[in-house]
């Protein structure tokens, strides 16, 4: 496959997973699906960047940042670029990296370093499918850290250290604790996706910490552990109900 081909079949990539919904249950099966749809690409980019000639990678490495750059340049509101900033992002680190990534690791990391160098402002990491597969369970508390972040708590507060221990030492270990936790872990990456495409995600998301993070914080604290459970559940509906 030319150069030429290898572009078009990358952005017809990109496009494809572009606003795909990252779902915990069917996440592995859409990966297998990525590739069996693109057969032909990924066994030319493997060909394509094996060797010790990086010049091809580099080529390659910067076909999906310029084609999302042109994308982004032709809206001229600083929110609306933001809005569909937030759906390239979850595209790249959860979809067209991981994938990129089982044909050449060279290629994912550099295509993630031009991306951050064109986009500063919107840096990704590095991502394969075993790591957004097991973040499902491993840490990625998607409300409560987007909450977090916004009211500028770190990754590591007090806070979501006690909600993680929560999770995993009593939720985890109840009736019904791991259905709650599953739906809360495929459901959150959309929710927390549409609550920072609008321009009141800053209150949304204080909104949610006055209401169930806060409160839950301090059950815990009382020792009231099947009294958050039911808010922590309470919060799960109530957010699919609006979001999903």
């Amino acid at each position: 496959m030319e150069f030429e081909n290898m572009k078009e079949g990358l952005i017809q990539l990109y496009e494809s997973t572009y606003r795909k919904k990252l779902n915990k249950a069917t996440y592995l099966d859409d990966i297998k699906r990525i590739k069996e749809n693109n057969i032909q690409l990924f066994d030319d980019l493997m060909e394509a960047t094996n060797g010790e000639d990086n010049q091809n990678i580099e080529v390659l490495a910067n076909i999906i940042p310029d084609h999302v750059v042109d994308f982004m340049n032709q809206f001229p509101s600083k929110r609306k670029r933001e809005m569909f900033q937030v759906d390239n992002n979850m595209n790249m680190v959860c979809f067209f990296i991981p994938s990129v990534n089982t044909v050449s690791t060279e290629l994912a990391t550099r295509t993630v370093e031009v991306w951050n160098e064109k986009m500063p402002n919107s840096k990704i990491g590095l991502s394969s499918v075993e790591e957004i597969n097991g973040g499902f369970k491993k840490g990625l508390c998607y409300i409560t850290t987007a909450v977090c972040e916004t009211l500028n708590k770190g990754d590591d507060c007090l806070e979501l250290t006690i909600l993680r221990e929560y999770r995993d030492q009593y939720l985890a270990n109840t009736i019904g604790g791991e259905k709650v936790i599953d739906t809360y872990y495929n459901i959150a990456p959309t929710i927390v996706n549409r609550i920072n495409k609008t321009e009141q995600s800053r209150e949304i998301y204080q909104q949610i910490w006055n209401a169930y993070i806060q409160p839950c914080i301090t059950l815990i604290g009382e020792g009231r552990n099947e009294d958050c459970k039911v808010l922590y559940s309470a919060m799960v509906t109530s957010l699919e109900k609006r979001y999903m």
